[in-house]
């Protein structure tokens, strides 16, 4: 689950950086998991909260490069 839902896209965009400056834009694909939990879930909510975590960081970082980045 962390591997597909975090380590995906943290591995894509570092690839694609390159590709969408300037003027691309990453979407990564949140879920309500991000924002509440429920039982039995744990590793899906912290791969979602940390893709969370990881749009906004990449935001501020890529924003001088002109790549947005949303979730």
């Amino acid at each position: 689950v962390l591997r597909t839902n975090l380590t995906g896209p943290f591995i894509m965009a570092k690839l694609a950086i390159g590709k969408l400056a300037p003027g691309g834009h990453i979407v990564n694909i949140a879920s309500t998991a991000a924002r509440r939990a429920w039982p039995n879930a744990s590793v899906y909510h912290a791969s979602k909260w940390g893709l969370l975590g990881l749009s906004h960081a990449l935001h501020a970082e890529l924003r001088p490069l002109g790549v947005k980045v949303s979730a």
